[in-house]
């Protein structure tokens, strides 16, 4: 059975997974697991969803934390948010890389593209594929230089 963690630090990006998350989680055909940090924890118990606080498992969360995590779930997939001040997405999608797990980047909003994805050298961190709203995300994204084949146009699950 296919396994696929769901991550959201901020509010924006809880809400956004959510909607997929409760949707697959309905299917027999896929294990799921949610987990967060800091806002979107609010969003979660708001909602009574069974999650997992990954801020009190890793005081500091590295990328070798990350690897742990990935591997010891067991995932085939990482389904995230895309917070700014915040990088544990971002550490999740180069640990999922290295371990050869498909990842997932949901946008909730049109602002700081570059930001949501940037390393501290300012460099992007892509997952395999960034969820956004409409054509104008898009565009603006490849105005900021994204790789037009990770981006999908979805829309916002929230909505």
């Amino acid at each position: 059975m296919n396994k696929i963690l769901f991550f959201a630090r901020e509010t924006g990006s809880a809400n956004c997974i959510l909607p997929v998350y409760k949707k697959i989680k309905s299917s027999t055909r896929y294990s799921t697991n949610l987990s967060g940090k800091d806002f979107a924890l609010d969003v979660y118990r708001k909602e009574k969803l069974k999650h997992l606080d990954i801020g009190s498992i890793y005081h500091s969360f590295q990328f070798s934390s990350a690897v742990s995590f990935l591997a010891g779930g067991k995932y085939n997939l990482i389904v995230t948010g895309a917070a700014g001040s915040d990088l544990t997405e971002r550490l999740l999608w180069q640990a999922a890389k290295k371990l050869d797990i498909k990842s997932v980047a949901i946008l909730d909003y049109w602002t700081n593209y570059r930001m949501r994805f940037e390393g501290p050298d300012s460099k992007l961190i892509l997952p395999d594929k960034i969820c956004v709203m409409d054509k104008i995300a898009k565009n603006e994204m490849l105005k900021a230089g994204f790789p037009a084949k990770r981006i999908v146009i979805t829309g916002q699950p929230y909505f």
